[in-house]
């Protein structure tokens, strides 16, 4: 009888064991997913990168494949508190820079439009940075070379398929335009990617904020409108009193339209793309790492 009951204690004893030992090693594994949940972001490394690039398989793993080049150790949440004035300073560099390039004589006509494509990847660039509370420089607006030739190419593409599907309806010119709205910021992210990467990228994420984006291009129109109006109505009450020149109604007119875009619409468009960038990049990481085992 006592072999029996020390026996039976013996058992009680070995099972209560064999329970802690299960719920140490279930906490243990929760612990290490926990830290490489955490750490899933800044483990893409370039070899693993560079053998995958070399592999011709589907569209959903070929955008994954373009997503992993440019993830890097990034903050990928963005807090409300944004310096506003660097942006308008941004942007006033921009268009101070395509200014000055309209008034010279002989490259009038195409240098303005090659400097506002040439800085489209620098002002979305600079903007996300600003969103993303990272460490932004003024000197980021201008882009390498090898980054210039391809900002290029990807506008003209852009603008070739904008145009070609406008010319069909208006609607799908709109949408082709939004659903490349990211090229810029993931160029000005990536070195790696290429053309065809960027545009399937851009493609990929923007999909569920196109009218987000939409929308808040029509706000900015809007206020444009709304400033220019408010100049010509003002400009029309002083008028019934005095004699006002019509050259006055230009020169205050496009003063007006030209203070709204640096500091109200330009601003509006560049931080609603960069905001929607910031949160598509979140879902991809989420639905990445949902597909890991």
């Amino acid at each position: 009888m006592e072999k029996e009951k020390i026996n039976k204690a013996q058992n009680k004893n070995k099972l209560k064991n064999s329970k802690k030992t299960t719920k140490n090693s279930q906490k243990n594994q929760k612990n290490a997913k926990k830290i490489e949940k955490n750490q899933f972001s800044s483990n893409f490394s370039d070899n693993l990168i560079a053998e995958n690039s070399n592999k011709n398989t589907s569209n959903d793993f070929e955008n994954d494949k373009f997503f992993d080049v440019f993830m890097k150790q990034n903050n990928f949440y963005v807090e409300v508190n944004r310096p506003m004035n660097d942006i308008m300073y941004a942007n006033l560099i921009m268009l101070f820079a395509i200014f000055v390039s309209a008034l010279l004589p002989i490259v009038s006509l195409g240098l303005p439009l090659l400097l506002f494509v040439y800085f489209e990847a620098g002002i979305y660039g600079f903007v996300y940075k600003v969103e993303a509370e990272k460490q932004y420089k003024f000197e980021e607006l201008f882009v390498s070379i090898k980054k210039t030739i391809k900002i290029f190419c990807v506008f003209v593409i852009r603008m070739f398929l904008t145009l070609f599907f406008s010319c069909l309806l208006i609607v799908p010119g709109v949408i082709v335009m939004l659903q490349y709205a990211f090229c810029p910021i993931i160029i000005f992210e990536s070195d790696k990617i290429d053309v065809r990467g960027v545009l399937a990228l851009s493609k990929e994420m923007t999909q569920g904020f196109k009218w987000k984006i939409f929308l808040n291009k029509l706000i900015a129109l809007s206020t444009v409108c709304v400033a220019v109006t408010m100049m010509f109505l003002l400009i029309l009450f002083f008028d019934a009193f005095m004699f006002v020149p019509p050259y006055f109604y230009i020169i205050f007119l496009t003063l007006a339209g030209m203070l709204d875009i640096i500091l109200v619409a330009l601003p509006i468009v560049e931080i609603s793309v960069a905001d929607c960038y910031i949160e598509a990049k979140n879902n991809k990481v989420a639905k990445m790492w949902q597909k890991t085992p």
